[in-house]
Parts: C-alpha cells; sequence; structure tokens
C-alpha cells in the first residue's frame, strides 16, 4: 500500500509529514515512512513536536508487535526523532542560557 497525500508532493509541513509517518508505519510500508521522515526530521519544529510524533510511533510500533506484526523500521525512525528532539532541546536550552546572561550583564548582575 502506498501513502499519498499533501506530504508527498514536497509542499508540508511537519504535522502533514507526522500524519504521513503514521499512516506509513499502520500500513506497514516502511519506504513511504523513511521518504517522509527524512522530511519531517529536516522540517524543524519545536522539539514537543518530534516527542510527539516519536510517542505515536512507539505506540503504533507495540501494537503492532502485540499482533506478531514488527516493525524494526519503526524503530529507527522512532530513535532518530527522539535523538532530534533531544538536540533541539540542547540547543533551546543553551540558547535560553545566553538569553539569560544577556539579561543580566544588561542589569549589572555580572
Amino acid at each position: 500500500m502506498r501513502v499519498r497525500g499533501r506530504g508527498s508532493d514536497g509542499k508540508a509541513d511537519y504535522w502533514d509529514c507526522a500524519t504521513l509517518l503514521e499512516l506509513a508505519v499502520l500500513a506497514a510500508d516502511p519506504h513511504a515512512a523513511e521518504s517522509v521522515a527524512s522530511r519531517a526530521l529536516t522540517a524543524g519544529p519545536e522539539p514537543w513536536a518530534f516527542e510527539s510524533t516519536a510517542s505515536s510511533l512507539r505506540r503504533l510500533r507495540k501494537a503492532r508487535e502485540r499482533r506478531d506484526r514488527p516493525t524494526p523500521w519503526a524503530l529507527q525512525i522512532q530513535q532518530a526523532l527522539e535523538r532530534v528532539a533531544s538536540k533541539a532541546r540542547g540547543a533551546v536550552a543553551a540558547e535560553d542560557g545566553r538569553a539569560h546572561d544577556d539579561d543580566r550583564r544588561r542589569r549589572g548582575d555580572v
């Protein structure tokens, strides 16, 4: 089964890609999942968006495993989303730290 939609034309936002990714996992279509995952991973939303999609993939994967239909390729995509979320969280934390330091310097607290 091929998964198509707004995300297949290259004009999709992150949530279009995330939805198509989940549909590809449900359809057990690793090629579609990997294709749309590569676009989702470069879409650049907030870390929580990647975490939300990874959580959905985890639930889908576990449901498939309970039915003896494992999707090891979905685990790899889930882990990639978690890594990107973690890196994005680190970047946000670093930026917040720099902003805090700038505020302290402006107030003369340093």
